[in-house]
């Protein structure tokens, strides 16, 4: 929908259990692959908290390996070395915690971060030097949810988040970029009546990539993206659903705007009793962060340095996109 940008392929929306639901929630698993715990707690009136962590197992029963899949290298927990070589060293911990607080009867304010790391060291592969990678990951926001009257939800939210990749191959050089992102957003939802629902809002995004790359090359971009957007959806009865929208988005770097594009989106729902559902779709989407193949001499760069951001440089990536489904 209009709401949505920055991915051409897919998008990822996460909520966490909700420590506010009344309930004290705690989880213990354990596998072979990871460990994990669970716990929403409530803290006082109207103040909840919830805390998630996960540390990976692998290699305390199970020894991973590789495998070959589409022409790349695969981890498998099954273990397997088709190249022989040493066994790959792999590891990962994640964690997360959101504190919950209603703000009077119709408002609550949830602030939250996470933060993981993964690692991956390969000794030798196929003869050749070995690699260690290292990817950390973080997030940090709070979301302020209003309801307006009795038929509007107002929903302002701002977040930081950033990914940092190191990596080195052993003998030859090391790696490392870092990508962070700070942004904030503005979103309205009318509910005129059960058969019209009006959206609109408002969102900006400033980016940062720094990279360096032995032996003395080094990247660096910064870049801001505004968008705003319309969309409704519309139930003229039971069995029928619209939803038409609209994404403008503007594109700067330094004090130059570099693109500007204007998105539309619309789909179809049919749904016939309980036996059939059509769906159809078609939209315009766009994409300002790119995850390049690069090659430097014949040989493939460092993964690590192969985020690029759009500028007067880099084009942005412009996709129609159409679908069209039935469920019997």
């Amino acid at each position: 929908p209009a709401a949505l940008g920055g991915g051409l392929a897919a998008v990822l929306d996460v909520e966490t259990t909700d420590a506010l639901a009344g309930d004290t929630l705690r989880t213990l698993g354990a596998g072979l692959v990871a460990v994990r715990a669970v716990a929403d707690v409530p803290v006082g009136a109207g103040v909840g908290v919830h805390v998630g962590l996960r540390r990976s197992t692998l290699g305390l029963l199970v020894a991973p390996g590789l495998r070959t899949e589409g022409g790349a290298l695969v981890l498998d927990p099954a273990g397997g070395s088709p190249f022989g070589g040493d066994r790959p060293e792999v590891s990962f911990a994640d964690a997360a915690v959101k504190v919950s607080t209603r703000l009077g009867a119709s408002a609550r304010l949830d602030v939250s971060a996470t933060g993981g790391q993964d690692a991956v060291r390969l000794g030798t592969v196929a003869g050749q030097p070995g690699l260690d990678y290292r990817w950390r990951t973080h997030t940090a926001s709070a979301r302020l949810r209003a309801l307006q009257g009795e038929k509007t939800f107002v929903t302002a939210v701002g977040y930081r988040s950033g990914h940092a990749a190191t990596e080195r191959r052993l003998r030859l050089g090391r790696a490392e970029q870092a990508l962070v992102e700070h942004g904030a957003t503005l979103d309205v939802d009318h509910f005129r009546s059960s058969a019209l629902q009006l959206q609109g809002g408002l969102q900006l995004a400033h980016r940062a990539i720094d990279g360096a790359a032995a032996p003395g090359g080094e990247g660096r971009q910064r870049t801001a993206e505004g968008a705003a957007y319309l969309a409704a959806t519309i139930r003229p009865s039971p069995d029928w659903q619209f939803q038409p929208g609209v994404r403008v988005e503007a594109h700067t770097a330094g004090n130059a705007v570099t693109a500007l594009d204007l998105s539309p989106r619309v789909f179809v729902r049919y749904e016939r009793g309980d036996r059939l559902v059509v769906r159809a779709g078609l939209s315009r989407q766009t994409q300002a962060v790119h995850r390049v193949r690069d090659r430097v001499q014949g040989r493939y760069a460092l993964a690590a340095s192969r985020w690029l951001l759009v500028d007067a440089a880099v084009p942005v990536a412009r996709s129609w996109q159409a679908g069209l489904g039935a469920e019997v």
